[in-house]
């Protein structure tokens, strides 16, 4: 594999988005969700040499009729409204207290870069100018639905990189979405319930419906519905601290299984890493080896046309760290590979178990090597 065959997009662009305290701008307020989220993994991977390995994507802004395939146009609108007012008087868009998210200035700009930019590396997988890819983009996009912001999103990235690529290239007809990021990507979820050209896969913690975004639709028995029935999986994991061997259960015995009979056509991983251990949100324990490991096994689908496109992920060093594993797999530097003795816990065997009694109505649960697509 060459280490050109690897596409890297990032856009200082992105960076405008940022919280503001008073109304002359003068002082920044540190939130999470911050820009340093991406410009700190973007240094660490120019420092280890990564990114000079991967063949770089330039940004751009996203067409209101890009944002249109999933947005509505007065929605669009209102997200423009929010850099407008902000720019002009920090009250003229006051947000709801109970909303975890800000607006600035630069809020449109930056959210509508992250959607053009992750277009333009769709552009170069499906093109064949390189094989896989990587979005560092921010804000995040999968709780955005149609009409509405949600957490820290506005639009919804990887719903509409997954239409643009169906509308743009007729070899790209059936998408996998695979959602890691802790939180369940309800935006996603609504944009293609209905949709079978869409898997949409999401492993997240569900705490019975109490972890944000707190919907019960996030649970295991929301499967779709019409024609998407079945094309909806969700893995809520409840009541417990998971780690790396309960996400490699799930992922064994429930995410490839079905991938492989679905036979996409691309792979879209909304690749949040606020389940890393070290993340300040997430409570999880995962570490930069069970990413590594998903990526690898995902560059087996698809004939390897995977683009990682960063959702959530708080703590800038472990974002990059864990980017530097996954680009490593890409390039074909490391395998991915890891085993381990230690068993799933008791909660995440449940879950998985729920999960595969739900589905199996739709999909057969063999090992992946074994199954041919039976739909």
């Amino acid at each position: 594999m060459k280490a050109s065959r690897v596409g890297l997009v990032y856009d200082e662009r992105m960076t405008k988005h940022e919280k503001l305290t008073n109304k002359i701008h003068v002082e920044k307020s540190v939130h999470v969700e911050n820009s340093a989220r991406i410009t700190g993994p973007y240094h660490l991977l120019n420092q280890l040499g990564i990114s000079e390995k991967c063949s770089l994507v330039e940004g751009r802004l996203a067409s209101s009729s890009e944002l249109e395939l999933v947005h509505c146009p007065a929605y669009i609108k209102e997200v423009y409204s929010y850099g407008v007012d902000a720019a002009t008087d920090t009250n003229a868009c006051k947000l709801p207290e109970t909303w975890p998210s800000y607006v600035s200035p630069g809020t449109y700009e930056a959210a509508s870069c992250a959607v053009g930019s992750t277009l333009n590396l769709v552009d170069q997988v499906c093109g064949d100018v390189v094989g896989r890819g990587l979005a560092l983009v921010r804000p995040p996009g999968h709780h955005a639905m149609t009409d509405e912001a949600c957490g820290f999103c506005f639009f919804n990235t990887v719903s509409i990189a997954a239409i643009y690529a169906q509308k743009q290239y007729t070899k790209i007809k059936k998408v996998l979405i695979l959602d890691w990021d802790i939180h369940h990507g309800n935006g996603i979820q609504q944009t293609f319930y209905e949709d079978s050209s869409v898997l949409y896969i999401s492993m997240h913690r569900y705490d019975s419906g109490e972890y944000f975004p707190g919907l019960k639709s996030a649970s295991h028995e929301y499967v779709g519905a019409g024609q998407g029935e079945g094309f909806n999986v969700n893995i809520p994991w409840n009541k417990s601290i998971m780690g790396d061997t309960d996400y490699k259960c799930a992922f064994d015995k429930i995410v490839m299984p079905i991938a492989s009979q679905f036979q996409p056509d691309l792979v879209l991983v909304a690749a949040g890493f606020d389940a890393i251990a070290a993340d300040p949100l997430g409570d999880y324990i995962l570490t930069d080896v069970i990413y590594a490991y998903m990526t690898s096994r995902l560059l087996t689908l698809a004939k390897g046309r995977v683009i990682l496109a960063l959702e959530g992920g708080y703590n800038v060093s472990a974002i990059g760290e864990a980017l530097a594993c996954c680009l490593r797999v890409m390039l074909g530097e490391t395998t991915g590979e890891f085993s381990t003795s230690e068993e799933p816990c008791k909660k995440a065997l449940q879950t998985v178990a729920s999960v595969m009694s739900v589905q199996s109505e739709y999909w057969n649960f063999r090992e992946p090597s074994d199954v041919t697509n039976s739909q």
